[in-house]
């Protein structure tokens, strides 16, 4: 979230790195004009000239971040907001899958910092973000008019490779693919009312329309399929860039939605709330590609439609420590026509409905809040990309339990734990896939993280913290099919850190921690079988922080 305007003074410096070429910077300042009660400003920045462990991964990004703030001696306030950010980083699909004789496929055994991409592969992207938000009260109503505008102009090219098929023996056939003049504009907009009053209980209502348009443009090419390295040695075939030959069309994606919303919280009882909501979203989309050497133009479109979802919830505190909640929602979300390399599909929309129960508690003074939920979700038209290519799955169903706990039961001591357990299957007409699991969903996932900073003025070990966490998730499928399978993990990370005597108004903190202790080997999700993400191996890093 975009940090806010405050008019206390606050400054930070703060830097990060670790072995293997992480390079990192950040600025941050907020408060008072020239002592003012009513304006303040936040400028925040960050600059960043880094590598990974994976090879031909130079990541080379700016942002700046610039918000002024007016705040009305009624409860009036503006803010308006811009960010500027420009990024280019080479172009990295990860690892990929070796086909079988069963017809299965498993991860290629290599290094996790193989690459098959070249060095020629880049991607750049630029942006400008302009944010308005207001809020003006209505005199002596207990009303308030609220508006957001939000437009984001983004710019980007890019060239990369991708792996299409892996014979038998080990050789790989790639192809170069890419985009240029690439232009995505979005623009969003809200206007609501927000206030209270009594009928026949206490109300508090909120409600208005939205909108929403995104266009995006750009001219697409694919070059030709090369035939050359193999598996495990794809460095050994040199890739041609053959780019400026390549064919190529002109793409344009258009979608709107917009529609009035309301949400009402009734209060039954002192100690029981009531929520109800809905929205009426009105949608369309339509897609051209037009091939630039023939002239040939390819249409699609959604039609315009629209969806009424509802939602309702329950809150019930049965003493101030404990509280129970129940809710349900009407999912629902437009899709775009999403456009790959070989194929053009308007997708329908993504429809659905919600369950949730669940119990919070607060004990220790309130320094330790324990939940535990259950929930239950249904899903239709969802869809995956799976080599950039998208494929409608069906149906999901999911449902699970999850607990966690958090706070401070102590002075100085912290913890943070959850466990998940997760039960999800594909719904489909699709033999091969109906019924099972679905792609990078495990059925357990389980953290913890603790933490202790001494505490006192009079203790010799006072600003020195240290803090350790392990983190684990179940094996999980590459695919709807289950021809291969990304596996489980565990990853153990353990830092500590330093505050050095304050020196007038300024603090300074020292950090040295490692991440993955372990080594462990480990993939962290699939967008197909050429697509495998590669989890950071054992990594030593280190900060620097000063506020002032």
């Amino acid at each position: 979230m975009t940090k806010k305007p405050q008019l206390e003074n606050e400054n930070h410096l703060s830097t990060s790195f670790d072995e293997y070429g992480q390079q990192r910077a950040v600025f941050d300042s907020t408060g008072a004009i020239a002592d003012s009660d009513n304006l303040a400003y936040r400028i925040t920045g960050s600059w960043e000239d880094s590598e990974t462990f994976r090879d031909n991964s130079d990541i080379d990004r700016r942002f700046l971040s610039s918000s002024l703030s007016w705040f009305g001696d009624e409860g009036e306030y503006i803010n308006v907001n811009y960010e500027y950010s420009k990024e280019k980083r080479s172009f990295d699909r990860g690892l990929i899958t070796v086909p079988l004789a069963n017809g299965k496929r498993k991860i290629a055994d290599v290094s996790s910092d193989t690459s098959y991409d070249a060095g020629f592969s880049f991607n750049e992207v630029e942006s400008n973000l302009v944010e308005i938000d207001t809020v003006f009260p209505i005199k002596q109503s207990g009303w308030n008019i609220e508006s957001k505008l939000f437009y984001n102009s983004e710019k980007a090219d890019d060239t990369h490779v991708e792996v299409g098929e892996v014979a038998t023996d080990g050789t790989i056939t790639r192809g170069v693919q890419g985009n240029i003049d690439r232009e995505l504009n979005t623009f969003f907009a809200r206007l609501q009312a927000r206030g209270e009053f009594d009928l026949f209980l206490p109300m508090k209502l909120v409600t208005g329309v939205e909108y929403h348009e995104q266009d995006e443009e750009w001219i697409n090419f694919a070059g030709s399929t090369q035939t050359g390295g193999t598996v495990t040695n794809p460095n050994s075939y040199n890739l041609i860039n053959d780019s400026a030959t390549a064919s190529r069309n002109h793409r344009d994606v258009n979608m709107k939605s917009y529609g009035p919303f309301a949400q009402l919280d009734m209060q039954a009882a002192d100690n029981v709330t009531i929520t109800l909501g809905f929205r009426e979203e009105f949608y369309s989309a339509d897609f051209e590609r037009r091939v630039l050497s023939s002239g040939v133009v390819t249409t699609a479109d959604t039609p315009r439609d629209s969806k009424f979802t509802k939602s309702a919830g329950i809150v019930w505190n049965i003493i101030p420590e404990v509280s129970l909640y129940t809710s349900y929602a009407d999912t629902f979300m437009a899709q775009n026509v999403y456009t790959g390399q070989q194929q053009q599909t308007a997708l329908p929309p993504q429809e659905g409905r919600q369950y949730e129960a669940g119990v919070k508690w607060s004990t220790f003074d309130d320094r330790l809040l324990l939940t535990m939920a259950y929930f239950d979700i249904k899903q239709d038209n969802v869809y995956e990309s799976v080599n950039g290519e998208a494929e409608l799955t069906g149906g999901i169903d999911t449902n699970g339990i999850e607990f966690s706990v958090a706070g401070s039961p102590v002075s100085g001591w912290n913890i943070r734990a959850s466990l998940g357990l997760l039960d999800a299957e594909i719904v489909s007409e699709d033999a091969d896939t109906d019924g099972n699991r679905p792609t990078n969903v495990p059925e357990h996932t389980a953290n913890l993280w603790t933490s202790y900073e001494f505490q006192g003025v009079d203790n010799p070990l006072s600003g020195f913290g240290i803090g350790s966490g392990i983190t684990h998730v179940g094996n999980r499928y590459g695919d709807s099919e289950h021809s291969f399978e990304l596996g489980d993990y565990t990853l153990v990370d353990a830092g500590i850190w330093y505050y050095f005597p304050t020196i007038g108004s300024s603090t300074l903190r020292v950090d040295l921690g490692v991440k993955n202790i372990t080594d462990e080997e480990y993939y962290t999700a699939s967008g197909g079988a050429y697509r495998i993400s590669v989890g950071a191996p054992r990594t030593v890093f280190a900060g620097l922080r000063l506020d002032f």
